[in-house]
């Protein structure tokens, strides 16, 4: 084999590692990029579900303020609500 076959198998060989390293790279690129858009998804999922849970408390709370502050006492049946009424 002469020098000139030795050269050009070791310069084939350097770019076949360069070409796998290239790939192996961009692979982990493409990798990390799509966990990325992964974990934003996910960050905004938790945010919306804070939201509505904030939201329902929220609601929850008004509700309880509301009932709270009912201008006539809490009366069984209707016949008993309405001579409450009748009766402020």
């Amino acid at each position: 084999m002469s020098i000139k076959k030795k050269l050009y198998y070791g310069f084939g060989g350097v770019l076949l590692v360069l070409t796998l390293l290239f790939l192996v790279m961009t692979g982990g690129i493409w990798r990390q990029q799509s966990a990325q858009g992964a974990l934003k998804n996910a960050l905004e999922a938790k945010s919306a579900t804070g939201d509505v849970k904030y939201a329902s408390s929220s609601r929850r709370q008004m509700i309880r303020i509301a009932l709270m502050r009912r201008p006539y006492p809490v009366a069984s049946g209707c016949g008993t609500l309405h001579r409450a009424r009748r009766a402020r």
